[in-house]
């Protein structure tokens, strides 16, 4: 014979209290968790001008930064990797530090929030001022 289930009445009315707290708590966390990603960038707007088309800047989105200074922007085509560019920052949009970069690499890639669209993951790094060419790096 199996055993019967106890009522919910006053008796037992606060543990069914408690499992549903309880319930609304781990949800409230995975919520949490879905709006916020632990370990991962948060996308940055930034401003991206072609030094020598000045007059060709645009809004790119910002997926990553390391600690050498590379910069990983967002774009729906890859960018030129004859050109360097202008980066500057939107005030309490991006916190990179602005000045001249130059393309490392691109690689396709895609976008979280629509995958069936391709977008190019473009590498910067901060240009040598006096040379014109990558600042050293150490990778």
């Amino acid at each position: 014979m199996t055993p019967i289930k106890p009522r919910i009445d006053a008796d037992n009315l606060s543990s069914a209290k408690t499992s549903s707290q309880r319930l609304d708590g781990w949800l409230a966390e995975v919520d949490a968790l879905l709006q916020d990603p632990r370990g991962r960038f948060r996308p940055r707007t930034l401003v991206l001008i072609d030094a020598q088309r000045p007059e060709s800047d645009r809004l790119v989105m910002q997926v990553g930064l390391d600690e050498q200074g590379h910069i990983n922007v967002a774009t729906a085509e890859a960018l030129s990797a004859a050109t360097s560019y202008w980066i500057e920052a939107i005030p309490g949009a991006s916190d990179v530090p602005e000045g001249l970069y130059v393309l490392e690499g691109t690689r396709l890639g895609h976008r979280p929030d629509d995958v069936a669209t391709p977008c190019w993951i473009n590498t910067l790094v901060p240009a040598d001022l006096t040379s014109g060419t990558p600042a050293a790096t150490s990778r």
